[in-house]
This record gives C-alpha cells, structure tokens and sequence, in this order.
C-alpha cells in the first residue's frame, strides 16, 4: 500500500476485513476493482479507498440513486417500467451502455466496465427529462412543453 509492494517483510499487509469494517463489503469490492485492473499490479492506497468511496460511492454515485430513486418515488409513484419505451433516445443510450459493460465483463475487464461509471451520467440525465415531460403531460396536458414557454 501507499505506492509500495504490498509485502509481509516490510509488514504493509492490511487485513481486508478491517477495510470492511470501516467501509462495507461493497465499497471494498469497488475500490478493488477501481483502483488496479483485474490481474494486474497497481498502486493503491487507503487515502485512494477513502477518496473513492467519498467521491465515487458518496457523491457521484450515491447522490444520481437518491435523485433518481426520489423522482421515481415522487412522480411515478415508486413503480418504474423495466425497459424504456423502444426507439426512444433513452433506450438507445442505455442500450450502448449495457453492450459496452457486457464486452468489459466478456473479457474479465471489471475495471473498464466500472470506467463506464461517467458515461451512465447522461443517460439518467435523458430518463430524468424523461420522466419529467411525463409528469407535465399527465398534470397539464399532452401539448404543454415547458422548453418553449417564455419566462414572465
């Protein structure tokens, strides 16, 4: 650890239940993942651990579920359709998305697949409007578009 062979001798080892017990099984799991690609040597650090589960898990991650999770929750009464509507921008979007992370996982690249992270940003970006044009249509109307009404 701390950008040095993690080694018995020079007594840098760290039990990774002690990581768990600080920080949970999954984060744990995620760091591994994220911090050195499958099967090869890297640099790793608890200061990475730490920055990681607070920026990735926490801030990233952790705030677009609670976004999304509350919107769902909200305006569609905490029932979500499992697919979203065939040739929509949305499910092409994520239809990329998912080829790009099965190719990853295809080839044992947990890593990359996990790099896909970012790209997932715009895709609940395109379901978030989604869902909000739905919301307008059922409380105003199917013809009311906010995007072209005027600021008073």
């Amino acid at each position: 650890l701390d950008d040095r062979k993690i080694s018995k001798t020079l007594g840098n080892v760290i039990d990774p239940l002690d990581l768990i017990d600080v920080y949970g099984a999954d984060a744990v799991r995620f760091w591994c993942a994220r911090a050195v690609s499958f099967g090869q040597d890297g640099s790793a650090s608890i200061e990475g651990l730490h920055e990681r589960y607070e920026r990735e898990l926490g801030n990233d991650l952790g705030n677009l579920l609670s976004r999304t999770t509350a919107m769902v929750s909200r305006y569609l009464g905490g029932r979500l359709e499992p697919r979203p509507a065939a040739g929509s921008p949305l499910a092409a979007e994520v239809e990329a998305l998912a080829e790009g992370v099965d190719a990853d996982l295809d080839r044992w690249d947990l890593t990359g697949a996990l790099d896909r992270l970012p790209e997932a940003k715009p895709v609940a970006q395109l379901a978030a409007e989604a869902l909000l044009r739905r919301r307008v249509a059922q409380v105003h109307g199917p013809n009311d578009n906010l995007t072209t009404r005027q600021k008073p």
